[in-house]
């Protein structure tokens, strides 16, 4: 679905993210609700793509940039690139959960299948944290060659592949490590 047309016939709702610099936008597995991280007020804004109405927001942090929705939908996780955090929010009644420190330029988000795990880039940082998401707490770092921002992992999550910027490469790394 595009983002955009899902706010075509809610004219004022579209002004409203427009206005406020929508950078991101995730989708829950069963398309019921969609993310916007909106920088220039720190939140997240929740959506109901079939009423194509903002149903809720949420204060994240600083510069809120890249997020990513869990499998089951219980959980969003907002990188806060000007808060050096991670916020996780609670999807069913759209409310901070917690705020995990990171180190600094946290900007994308990627999930494990199981949901279990959260991969963070670090823009200018070479590493990636890993966070427990039971724990909501940083589980460890991954080192890589270059700063990298753009995150994938294989289909069967082994390996999470970096995107490198600057390096004009993809670094793979062991998942579980």
């Amino acid at each position: 679905m595009d983002w955009y047309l899902a706010f075509k016939l809610v004219p004022e709702q579209a002004r409203f993210l427009r206005r406020r610099g929508v950078t991101f936008v995730e989708f829950s597995r069963d398309g019921r609700r969609a993310y916007a991280t909106v920088p220039d007020t720190g939140t997240l804004a929740a959506i109901d793509p079939a009423a194509r109405q903002v149903v809720g927001t949420v204060n994240t942090g600083e510069g809120p940039e890249g997020l990513a929705v869990s499998p089951d939908g219980r959980w969003v996780l907002v990188a806060n690139k000007g808060g050096r955090s991670v916020a996780i929010v609670n999807a069913a009644d759209n409310t901070l959960a917690s705020t995990i420190q990171t180190v600094p330029q946290p900007q994308r988000v990627t999930m494990s299948a199981d949901g279990s795990f959260a991969y963070v880039s670090h823009g200018e940082e070479g590493r990636i944290s890993v966070i427990d998401i039971g724990r909501q707490a940083i589980a460890g770092t991954l080192f890589l060659d270059n700063p990298a921002l753009g995150l994938a992992l294989s289909p069967d999550g082994s390996r999470l592949y970096a995107a490198q910027q600057g390096a004009n490469s993809i670094q793979a790394v062991d998942a579980a490590t």
